[in-house]
C-alpha cells in the first residue's frame, strides 16, 4: 500500500535530515575545540560526540515528549519510558558520532538510522 511507501519514504528523509544535523553540522562544529578519534586510532568520546549525542537525545526526547501529549489515555508508565527513550538516544547518538569519526562519513550513520527505522516499522506493522 501507499502508505507503507510513504512512511519508507519518511524513514529515510528524517534518518539523512537527522544524521545531516547532528552529525553534520552540530558534530563538525564541534570538531574545532577538542580532540577526536581518528581512522585506526585510540577510541574513546570526543567533546564533539559528546555535545552531539546529547543534543540528539534531547530532541528524541522532546519528539516522545510531543507524541505522547497526543493519546487520550497517556500510557502508566511514561517517566520509564522516556528514561528509556532517553537513554537509548544517548547511547545511539555517542555510537553513531563515533561511527562518523571513525569512518569520516555521515553515510554509515544515515544507513544505521533507516536500518532502525525500518525495523522499528516492520515491529510497529506485525503488532497491528
Amino acid at each position: 500500500p501507499i502508505s507503507v511507501v510513504m512512511a519508507g519514504g519518511v524513514i529515510v528523509v528524517a534518518s539523512l535530515a537527522s544524521e545531516v544535523w547532528f552529525r553534520g553540522l552540530v558534530h563538525g562544529w564541534f570538531l574545532f575545540s577538542g580532540r577526536v578519534e581518528r581512522v585506526g586510532g585510540p577510541w574513546f568520546i570526543s567533546r564533539a560526540t559528546a555535545a552531539s549525542a546529547v543534543l540528539y537525545a534531547l530532541f528524541c526526547l522532546g519528539l516522545s515528549l510531543a507524541w505522547r501529549s497526543n493519546e487520550l489515555v497517556p500510557f502508566p508508565d511514561q517517566p520509564i519510558e522516556l528514561a528509556i527513550t532517553g537513554a537509548s538516544a544517548l547511547i545511539g547518538g555517542v555510537a553513531l558520532g563515533m561511527i562518523r569519526e571513525r569512518s569520516l562519513s555521515l553515510w554509515p550513520g544515515v544507513g544505521m538510522q533507516i536500518l532502525g527505522g525500518m525495523a522499528g516499522a516492520a515491529l510497529a506493522l506485525s503488532i497491528l
